[in-house]
């Protein structure tokens, strides 16, 4: 459960999580219509390039260190390091992508914008 406060601080921060809320929320009972107000309080910023870093930073550790892990658990932390950066590239483009075969089909375009 995540305060109220704090998801419309976020959504305000274009934070990627409460993008995904916003974005693809299906309410089952929000009778004070928080989604609505989620929708209307995200904004995107310029660039995610921060996530992108982490996401980066954690993906070149695990081709250093990642033979310690077991496969599973490296499988899994390196697909999130390319979802994070295909993620963060879409909502570069103002067309954030979250479902993987989507992020699959259109990958080749989700290259680093330019300004």
């Amino acid at each position: 459960m995540y305060p109220w406060r704090q998801l419309q601080q976020d959504a305000r921060d274009g934070d990627l999580f409460v993008c995904h809320l916003a974005r693809e929320a299906k309410p089952l009972i929000d009778p004070d219509n928080y989604l609505v107000k989620l929708q209307s309080a995200f904004q995107f910023r310029p660039r995610y390039q921060g996530e992108i870093d982490r996401a980066t930073d954690f993906g070149m550790y695990l081709a250093r260190f990642g033979d310690e892990l077991n496969s599973i658990l490296l499988t899994r932390r390196a697909l999130w390091c390319i979802r994070t950066i295909l993620i963060a590239r879409s909502a570069e483009r103002r067309d954030p992508l979250f479902a993987p075969q989507l992020l699959a089909e259109h990958s080749n375009r989700l290259r680093p914008a330019t300004f």
